[in-house]
């Protein structure tokens, strides 16, 4: 039996990968598994471990991008290694080449579109080359699985997103006149197009709010983000709140969340969004991790990448029926079910036998 293993992600910074990777590295530790966690990239925790995880976190002396990447790889090998774990399930995937020929069992996990972030053609070789090796691939979505060739697919296993054990539920009648985000706002979130969606739904709903959670990545983003409000004359009612650790309680007061990602691996917010009751508008973005979730205009609405007119439409659907709201809360819950935080644990544990 492998009684020894290691999780590998970029930390435990407030990302949804980094929350996946807690909660997964806790669900071992409460197994009495031996566990390490090795924070690849930042010392900042947010997400708290087990006291009976060890946690190393990889420092680096290069000041060069090759040579910082070749230490940070072989840094992450040698934690491992000394650790003596049989097996490492892996948040990251260029780092991995050194580990793959130590005789550790390498599983990595894919949380983001593989088409969105493949235009390098080092790095794309280097994600097929270590798919290749590894034990299994854990994929959140089937586009994301299919993208690949045949004998990686073949070891692809799909598992969703497990959701936080007793989240509250959204209140249906209380709620405050809000439409909230809760993301890192990067480009990729593609934040100009809430923005002006909203700017122009306002014109006609001007009791209405546009709450977005989150800090910037790269910094200065965020700020960016608010000068361009700023310039639009919506500072008033499109406000940015920053990252706030009670955002499930904010989730409960507002009237829906929105995602406009152009692409997204499997978005923790929406999940835990759904399974609240908040109702949701998300882009139908690629590898399809919305669409795997949301039945459109039943358990939320599904909007086309990039399209304001049809967010603005979106958003008044949502404004003009509390029916609707209603109905989509309802059928929206389920997920707790199907993304029982125990259930999906357990399945990264089969993967160990």
């Amino acid at each position: 039996m492998k009684d020894k293993i290691a999780i590998i992600a970029h930390g435990l910074s407030g990302g949804g990968a980094e929350r996946v990777a807690s909660i997964v590295a806790n669900y071992f530790a409460d197994l009495n598994y031996q566990v390490l966690f090795v924070a690849a990239y930042s010392e900042k925790r947010e997400y708290e471990l087990d006291p009976r995880i060890r946690y190393a976190a990889v420092k680096t002396n290069s000041s060069g991008g090759m040579m910082r990447f070749i230490e940070r790889s072989f840094s992450i090998r040698n934690m491992v290694r000394e650790f003596g774990a049989e097996i490492a399930f892996s948040f990251i995937t260029n780092e991995l080449i050194p580990l793959e020929f130590s005789g550790v069992e390498v599983i990595p996990s894919l949380r983001i579109d593989p088409k969105s972030t493949d235009s390098s053609f080092i790095r794309r070789h280097i994600r097929r080359f270590v798919y290749h090796h590894a034990k299994n691939v854990i994929f959140q979505t089937e586009d994301a699985k299919n993208y690949f060739d045949g004998s990686i697919r073949k070891k692809g296993v799909i598992i969703g997103n497990p959701l936080k054990k007793h989240l509250p539920v959204w209140d249906e009648e209380g709620h405050r006149k809000i439409f909230m985000t809760a993301c890192r706002i990067t480009k990729q979130k593609n934040i100009p197009m809430l923005i002006n969606a909203f700017i122009r739904f306002h014109q006609d709903y001007p009791d209405y709010g546009l709450e977005i959670y989150g800090d910037g990545e790269p910094a200065g983003y965020k700020e960016k983000m608010e000068g361009y409000v700023a310039e639009k004359g919506a500072a008033g009612y499109i406000v940015f709140k920053g990252h706030l650790p009670d955002i499930h309680n904010i989730m409960c007061d507002a009237e829906a969340f929105i995602l406009t990602s152009d692409y997204e691996g499997l978005s923790n917010s929406m999940l835990e969004a759904m399974a609240i009751g908040l109702p949701c508008i998300c882009t139908d973005c690629p590898p399809g991790g919305a669409r795997g979730y949301i039945r459109n205009n039943v358990s939320g609405i599904l909007i086309p990448v990039g399209d304001e007119t049809e967010l603005d439409k979106a958003m008044r659907k949502i404004a003009d029926s509390g029916d609707f709201r209603h109905k989509i809360s309802e059928s929206s819950r389920y997920v707790r079910d199907v993304l029982n935080q125990d259930d999906i644990c357990r399945q990264w544990e089969n993967l160990i036998h």
